[in-house]
């Protein structure tokens, strides 16, 4: 049985019997005026032993001759070349408010490529698939979107490329490569700055890529609060800390702990004293009401998470 496509639209069916298809991996690459960055790519992949089942083409509208001949020129290799038909093939427009992109030259027009780059990887993670995303192709926002994207999105396990090719296999155009050519894909560094996956966060979830970009302040905001909370705070104060942030007076914590006032005084004392230190603040700003609040935030995120 075949892994179904993570995007809807049509696909070019399979032409290849008896060939188990079902890979778990997709390349994804931005699409200018030269066809070969998707072949090359793919190959290069092959022999880096990636296994790529399904590769999506995101372009703009078709007007120009040079980006419509490109686009039919993979439209044909994947229909027809042995090597290349038993590879799920599908293309992804562009599309604005106003219809299909066929340049970027307004930043509304910038915020939907945006748009679509995050949707279209956004699915495929969704439905399990490892990216390999190209951003060798297209225009420059095309890249630098697709960039962003990648740092929203991506897990340990994907992959963000760029293809350089020497100069006689550029200008040749050729989709496949000669013995004697040059070229090679280059991993372009994503950062991870959680231990978790987006999936297990939650930013996957989110339906624009706005929404995932709140919620990725949210979370690098956390794992400040976090290192306070590790790393500066005794385990005695940090369980001061969380009653404070359920709204508890001193009074109340004394009670629920079972110490004395006196002891609990000093620790709430020490935890603000720290947060200032912590946070860069002034040594006499008030903080009370943003420690009960920021860390009200972090404990009820942490539990929804855990």
């Amino acid at each position: 049985m075949t892994r179904p496509s993570a995007v809807g639209g049509p696909l070019l069916p399979y032409q290849c019997e008896g060939v188990e298809m079902n890979k778990p991996e997709v390349l994804i690459a931005t699409l200018g005026t030269e066809a070969q960055v998707v072949t090359l790519s793919l190959l290069e992949l092959e022999r880096l032993g990636f296994d790529v089942g399904e590769v999506v083409i995101v372009h703009t509208a078709a007007r120009a001759d040079k980006i419509r001949e490109s686009i039919e020129r993979l439209d044909e290799v994947f229909q027809t070349n042995p090597r290349l038909r038993c590879y799920r093939y599908r293309r992804e427009l562009l599309q604005g408010r106003q219809g299909p992109i066929a340049d970027i030259t307004t930043a509304e027009e910038a915020e939907e490529v945006f748009n679509t780059l995050y949707q279209v990887v956004r699915r495929y993670k969704l439905t399990g698939y490892r990216i390999h995303l190209n951003v060798a192709g297209g225009r420059k926002p095309m890249s630098i979107y697709g960039m962003v994207t990648a740092q929203i999105l991506f897990d340990k396990d994907d992959r963000l490329w760029h293809l350089v090719s020497d100069e006689e296999l550029v200008a040749s155009r050729r989709l496949f490569p000669e013995p004697e050519d040059e070229y090679s894909l280059v991993p372009i560094p994503v950062i991870h700055w959680a231990d978790r996956s987006p999936l297990e966060m939650g930013l996957a979830q989110a339906a624009t890529p706005e929404e995932a970009l709140r919620e990725q302040e949210v979370l690098r905001r956390d794992m400040r609060y976090e290192l306070f909370l590790r790393g500066e705070l005794t385990p005695a104060e940090r369980e001061v800390a969380r009653l404070l942030a359920q709204g508890l007076s001193n009074e109340e914590i004394t009670r629920w702990r079972g110490t004395r006032l006196n002891t609990v005084t000093k620790q709430v004392s020490a935890i603000y004293r720290k947060w200032r230190a912590f946070f860069g603040l002034p040594r006499d700003a008030p903080v009370r009401d943003a420690v009960v609040a920021e860390l009200a935030g972090y404990f009820a995120r942490r539990e929804r998470w855990a």
